[in-house]
């Protein structure tokens, strides 16, 4: 992928942002959105959504 887009609006999201840290992930590849999905309106060509729950 030219650029990635991450959605989460749980605080798992930081976590991503420090694991893509700690690697060396370029930041311009990765963008970290803490919030919904269905709020978010950018444009891309895919959207690829993981299902869980925590319990």
């Amino acid at each position: 992928a030219k650029m990635v887009i991450a959605v989460d609006m749980s605080d798992m999201i930081y976590d991503a942002m420090a694991i893509a840290k700690e690697n060396n992930i370029d930041e311009s590849k990765i963008v970290f959105i803490h919030g919904r999905i269905e709020d978010v309106k950018l444009p891309v060509d895919k959207v690829m959504n993981r299902f869980y729950s925590q319990k």
